[in-house]
């Protein structure tokens, strides 16, 4: 691991998440504008915005340097329902949502 990665890896292992997981607030005010389809998050952190868009019915291809914000990511994506497939490489996660018919 590089002394980039351990610096990013601390950053996520040591914040305190006041904000939870809102997605930013442009993208949950515009994303009725976005259409459908593939989705790519680069430098996704934990994943909030590719979590949003997942639900909305993207497949999306989240990315990111940290191992430790994706690992985070995986598991509120498998709290949600969402199917998450990481790639070999630590940088990257692939995750979708089935719509749920309660929505």
């Amino acid at each position: 691991m590089s002394q980039g990665q351990d610096i990013w890896n601390k950053r996520w292992t040591d914040r305190n998440f006041s904000d939870g997981w809102a997605a930013d607030s442009w993208l949950i005010r515009h994303r009725h504008r976005l259409g459908r389809g593939d989705a790519l998050d680069i430098a996704c952190g934990r994943g909030r915005n590719a979590l949003l868009l997942a639900e909305s019915g993207y497949r999306v291809t989240a990315v990111d340097y940290s191992g430790v914000a994706l690992k985070q990511l995986e598991q509120e994506a498998h709290k949600r329902g969402c199917r998450s497939k990481p790639y070999t490489a630590i940088w990257s996660s692939n995750l979708s949502c089935r719509k749920s018919s309660s929505t």
